[in-house]
């Protein structure tokens, strides 16, 4: 989880894939980390899926 929340902290406006490619691991395996994170009031998404980015509350 800390590599995602890294690289959502260098570009908060990454998609999935973006992060996924980054780290080198499954986009699935970056949505699985994502919604643990947002179930844990941790990061939040701005904006839509397109044009928004990430926010990091913690």
């Amino acid at each position: 989880m800390m590599k995602v929340l890294n690289v959502i902290s260098e570009d908060p406006g990454y998609s999935y894939n973006d992060i996924s490619d980054e780290i080198g691991i499954s986009r699935k395996s970056v949505a699985t980390i994502i919604k643990k994170l947002k179930d844990l009031g941790i990061i939040e998404r701005i904006g839509n899926n397109k044009k928004g980015y990430w926010k990091i509350k913690k």
